[in-house]
């Protein structure tokens, strides 16, 4: 036999050998059920291959305290030379398993868990270290290990889940499972990010990762929303645990700074780290599609669905029928906006796809098929911008003095009597074109003379026509001494 050979075959029964050892801890048959001995036995055990490791050796000192306790009663003791045998009779690896099962009742009898949730648990424990596979047992005993030590029923590298206290029996018909009554639900991630659920109940089938809970409340306090103003009362939800977050139907949603009366949808909620000022969750869908809030805010009507992404209330509706701001003058509506979409927190509502109707008069109007509107509601302010995109390129439309107008910006302070027809702040200049819808209207154009005898519409067409241009920048009208009147001095 060549050298190399032999070389592979050392290696191979010395690998052997040590799994073997491994697993078996120095060729222990069977632990001894005496308070002394059981501590040698277990030592030269556990040491057995991992001796270098100096956690373990530190685990083995704290535990070898612990068991000197008075805490650790005769009671626990037996139950652990029995659990103990039994795993050294199958074969059950040392580690992580065996280490993971005196970890866990290292936690339980400082967890002020009572008798009979240990013997619930144990009898859950004894029915799986006689069934394969054996990660079912390790899923169990780790389980056990983290919920005894600090209430975390579910834990993974990127979220873990746990409750505020320790109202909670095990059972183990078919499959393990805890059930939890009135406990705090939290879930946090790997940056400390948490979602919450108050006062809920819950069974929690550890081989499976899945809590299915009933009742409880959350809330939108993370995104700055007061917790008695908005929230949410959950029915029947299910959590997916290594998903961190879950979805629920049929939850009863208030949002007392809008509606008198609750809302029927379904919540979203998802722990994931955000911006402050920018979160997006939780979230509400309402089943209903149309509601009416008088007073969204002073003088202002929204009709549409709604929703909650975040702080922010979405008002939603359709191509055939979307959701309106109504704004108001004088108690009479002024100004309807329609959108499929609206963003709306406490200081603005925006919409990026709006068409508006402003009313002249009973039977005309201005109007534009796709605006951005922008609403301050502290300094009640009205932006109206086209953009150079899709439709909103298009002029408005003013059908009372059948001219299309061609500005960025029409702003409008709610309180005043005025539109300002403008460009944009920071635009290299201002300007402003008006096409008359038949290019010519005699009545119309007799409303610009001037009582010398002159007529504005032919001065500022005379200039143009010196300066060979039909772009007039407003500075230069102005320093022609030309001008410029509005035929919206009624509004």
């Amino acid at each position: 036999m060549s050298t190399l050979r032999k070389l592979i075959l050392c290696f191979i029964l010395l690998i052997t050998t040590i799994k073997f050892s491994y697993g078996q801890g120095n060729q222990l048959k069977m632990f001894t059920p005496d308070s002394v001995k059981f501590i040698n036995d277990l030592e030269g055990y556990m040491e057995t291959g991992l001796a270098t490791h100096k956690d373990v050796k530190e685990f083995l000192q704290k535990f070898s305290l612990a068991w000197k306790s008075p805490k650790y009663t005769h009671y626990y003791k037996q139950a652990t030379y029995d659990i103990s045998n039994e795993m050294l009779t199958r074969k059950i690896p040392v580690y992580p398993t065996y280490q993971t099962f005196l970890s866990a009742m290292l936690n339980l009898i400082s967890s002020g868990v009572t008798q009979k949730q240990f013997d619930q648990w144990i009898a859950g424990l004894e029915k799986l270290v006689k069934q394969h596979p054996y990660t079912n047992l390790n899923t169990y005993l780790s389980m056990g290990e983290s919920l005894f030590g600090s209430n975390v029923f579910f834990k993974s590298p990127t979220v873990s889940w746990s409750v505020s206290n320790n109202s909670y029996t095990f059972r183990s018909d078919s499959v393990p499972e805890v059930i939890f009554s009135n406990v705090n639900l939290k879930c946090t991630n790997e940056r400390n990010d948490t979602i919450l659920v108050y006062a809920t109940n819950g069974i929690f089938f550890p081989l499976r990762g899945t809590w299915v809970g009933k009742g409880g409340k959350i809330d939108w306090v993370r995104t700055g929303l007061d917790a008695n103003v908005v929230f949410g009362e959950l029915q029947n939800y299910t959590v997916i645990c290594r998903q961190g977050g879950f979805a629920a139907d049929s939850v009863i949603f208030w949002d007392k700074s809008y509606f008198d009366k609750s809302l029927l949808g379904r919540v979203i909620e998802k722990d994931i780290s955000e911006p402050k000022g920018s979160e997006t969750y939780p979230r509400f869908i309402s089943y209903g599609k149309r509601f009416e809030i008088p007073n969204l805010t002073t003088d202002v009507t929204y009709n549409g669905g709604f929703s909650m992404r975040g702080r922010r209330f979405l008002g939603s509706g359709t191509t055939e029928q979307p959701a309106q701001l109504i704004f108001k003058r004088k108690g009479k509506p002024f100004l309807i906006a329609s959108s499929v979409d609206y963003s709306i927190t406490k200081d603005q509502i925006m919409a990026d796809d709006a068409h508006i109707v402003i009313f002249v008069t009973d039977t005309d109007s201005i109007y534009h098929p796709d605006i951005q509107l922008v609403y301050n509601i502290a300094k009640k302010h009205l932006s109206l911008i086209r953009t150079d995109q899709g439709l909103s390129q298009t002029p408005y439309f003013d059908s009372y003095h059948k001219v299309n107008m061609f500005f960025e910006e029409m702003s409008w302070f709610i309180d005043d009597p005025k539109l300002e027809f403008r460009m944009l702040e920071g635009a290299s200049e201002s300007k402003a074109d008006f096409e008359s819808q038949d290019f010519f209207r005699p009545g119309l154009f007799q409303k610009f003379d001037e009582p010398g005898g002159t007529n504005t519409i032919a001065d500022v067409s005379r200039y143009a026509k010196s300066i060979n241009s039909k772009d007039l920048p407003l500075p230069i009208l102005e320093y022609s001494n030309i001008q410029l009147l509005t035929a919206y001095d009624h509004l």
